[in-house]
Order: structure tokens, then sequence, then C-alpha cells
């Protein structure tokens, strides 16, 4: 059984959901991309308040669904990284979420990770749409920590001339 976090039954450490009889909230916990995500690493720090306030637009517009004017928000580099990322890994996020998850990708190489972890909650929702309350649930605390996205990103990287594994269409996939 898993011990509340913050006083939340239900919640384990990782922020992962998990109902009373302890077994994993997902559908299948053994669908998994083959590198580590943002998931795999501990350490989320409280959103700032103008993280905070973008969040919460973005929960209010996915909640109406309100179009996103994806012409505007392709001229946002984190976010044509992140969406371009996971229409090639044919995964359904809401763009609410990726538009979110751009505002938290500070360099192109933290969009990328930010796409790998979106990738790897649609696999652990045996492909079911991602939306932005799936977010607050597996970052219940705020959102990772900068020693995290550090562990993340060096914990991807490889040898040869193609030195980051997400770069490799096979790490899209999820292990066999």
């Amino acid at each position: 059984m898993s011990t509340p976090v913050n006083g939340v039954p239900g919640r384990d450490t990782l922020g992962g959901s998990r109902p009373a009889d302890g077994k994993a909230g997902m559908k299948d916990d053994t669908k998994k991309l083959p590198l580590k995500s943002l998931l795999d690493f501990s350490g989320q720090r409280p959103m700032t308040p103008d993280e905070t306030r973008m969040f919460l637009s973005c929960c209010i517009a996915s909640m109406r669904s309100e179009a996103l004017a994806d012409d505007a928000a392709q001229k946002i580099l984190p976010y044509a990284i992140i969406r371009g990322r996971l229409e090639g890994a044919k995964v359904d996020i809401d763009p609410w979420l990726q538009m979110l998850c751009a505002s938290f990708s500070s360099t192109p190489g933290r969009a990328v990770l930010w796409a790998y972890t979106l990738a790897e909650l649609c696999h652990r929702k045996d492909g079911g749409r991602v939306m932005v309350s799936d977010f607050a649930e597996f970052f219940p605390m705020g959102v990772p920590t900068e020693e995290a996205l550090d562990k993340c990103w060096d914990a991807q990287k490889g040898d040869g001339p193609l030195g980051n594994l997400m770069d490799k269409k096979e790490s899209w996939f999820p292990a066999p």
C-alpha cells in the first residue's frame, strides 16, 4: 500500500495514482518506453506564479475544448519540437498539455524530454489520450527540479555520432 503524499490517499511518492488495493492505477505498468522519462526521476519543485497561471489557463482551455491556434503555436520553438516528436510517435496528447510543457522548456533538449515524458504517459495509459489533468496526477508537487531534468538528460546520452538516444526512432516505441 502506498503512503499518502501531502495527506492525499492514493498518491505514491512518484506522483502516480494507486487505487486502494495498492495496484498501479494505469491499465498496464509493463508498457514502458525503452528510455527513462521525467516520470522516473524524483525531485519536484513548486510551480512559480507564472507557471501556475499557465497551468490554470491550459486547464480551463482544455476543459472548454478551446482549439489551440496551431499555426501561431508552431512558431514557438519548444511547442514545435514537442508537437513534432509526438506526431512522429503517433500518441494522442491534448495540445494544451503540449503547450504547458513547452512553457517549462528552456532549451530544445528540455522540450524533447517533455515530449518523451508525454509519450510515456500515453503508453502507460495503454494509448489513451493524455490530458492536462494527467499532468497534475503525475506531477502533484509541481514540476521537475533542475537536478531531475539534468539526471534525465544524462540518462539518455549514448555513444557514437547520435549521442542523444531520444533522437533515435526506436526509443519512442514501447519495449516488447
